[in-house]
């Protein structure tokens, strides 16, 4: 029997700036899985580079990967896949109008990383092992649908790219805070509408799930839940003004002093 649902983004809510989480939080994420909770992890990353983190939490449940456009269970084969992709012509058209204002360009399937320019800056959450790396002109190179689309821009601050996403329906532009990289979303697809499927699919209640998130790609899924938190430490500050603000940040064990508070049986 599922007792609730846990789901949590990683970087700035339970990762640190080191990439880390202490041995107090690995250690009761690990009970909480014990015990009949689903600890599901939702980030923008793939999941080759979520999957020592998945292994290491010993999570027994699905994962969040691309901000909602894959959700499946890494150890139940029966659990039904549910993903979303690029249409890669939108994504090329993009990229063609945009030369003048994008020096790199990223794009990913399960099985293929395609780059143009130099990556090395997305390659700490995209990483380029493990994974079939295909470097050139992404308008000759991409020849399948994608599930990531990112970008760095020259002069962000100019808004071009922003502009030109605005012409396209059938995706959207999204920020990445304090940086020049950006990437594209798809309309109606975020990790609230793929923590609502988990949901759906387990049958599980607003009212039994918990949250966690920091940046503005969380915002849905927090809207999901039943007990949703901004980090102390959120990026999107106005997370906080929204929702219950954990009383620690991220480096103080954030997560894990919230579900301590809250599960007592």
């Amino acid at each position: 029997m599922i007792k609730g649902l846990i789901v949590t983004d990683l970087d700035g809510t339970l990762l640190d700036a080191r990439g880390t989480y202490s041995e107090e939080t690995r250690d009761y994420l690990r009970q909480l899985s014990s015990r009949g909770y689903l600890v599901v992890l939702a980030s923008g990353r793939p999941y080759r580079s979520m999957r020592h983190l998945y292994d290491d939490l010993q999570c027994t449940g699905p994962l969040i990967a691309y901000n909602g456009g894959l959700v499946f269970h890494p150890k139940d084969p029966s659990f039904p896949r549910y993903e979303k992709r690029f249409d890669k012509e939108d994504v090329i058209h993009i990229w063609r109008q945009s030369l003048d204002c994008v020096d790199v360009y990223m794009a990913e399937s399960e099985t293929n990383l395609y780059v143009q320019g130099d990556g090395s800056g997305l390659f700490p959450y995209f990483p380029n092992k493990g994974i079939h790396l295909v470097e050139g002109d992404i308008v000759n190179i991409l020849k399948e649908d994608p599930f990531t689309a990112l970008f760095h821009e020259i002069e962000k601050e100019e808004g071009r790219l922003e502009r030109i996403c605005r012409e396209h329906p059938n995706v959207l532009y999204r920020s990445w805070s304090n940086s020049n990289y950006s990437e594209l979303a798809l309309p109606n697809v975020h990790k609230g509408s793929a923590l609502a499927y988990i949901m759906k699919t387990y049958g599980i209640r607003k009212e039994d799930v918990i949250a966690f998130g920091d940046a503005s790609n969380d915002a849905e899924m927090l809207s999901e839940a039943g007990r949703p938190f901004a980090m102390k430490n959120a990026r999107a500050t106005w997370l906080k003004d929204l929702y219950p603000i954990t009383k620690n940040a991220v480096d103080e064990d954030g997560v894990i002093v919230e579900l301590k508070r809250l599960l007592t049986d």
